[in-house]
């Protein structure tokens, strides 16, 4: 947003288009953030970055969207399933557990074959 390149309202200028390189509000937003350094919890130096002080997984499931939108229309136009096949086999492949504890070996008994 501090570059003038995305608006969540406006989708001429959505989140995967933004570039904040050469951008002076987005350098001196960057250097506010860090030239807290250590002085500060970091959730004080994120708010100091983009006005909130709770770090979620939003702004990289709004970048991505257009990938995922992409990817679910070709999984349909081209009839890929999309998941597995449930198993009633926990574990697929045999491991040498010799050199383990015995707790770890009877957690391992009911998945590993020998």
């Amino acid at each position: 947003m501090k570059a003038g390149q995305y608006d969540p309202k406006n989708p001429e200028l959505p989140l995967d288009n933004c570039d904040i390189y050469g951008s002076a509000e987005a350098g001196a937003a960057f250097h506010n953030m860090l030239s807290l350094g250590a002085s500060k919890p970091w959730p004080d130096a994120l708010q100091a970055f983009n006005g909130e002080r709770v770090m979620t997984g939003k702004a990289i499931a709004e970048y991505f969207e257009p990938l995922r939108v992409w990817l679910e229309a070709e999984n349909i136009k081209n009839n890929v399933h999309i998941g597995w096949t449930a198993s009633d086999s926990k574990c697929t492949k045999s491991m040498d557990i010799s050199n383990q504890s015995q707790l770890y070996h009877n957690y391992l008994t009911e998945c590993v074959s020998y």
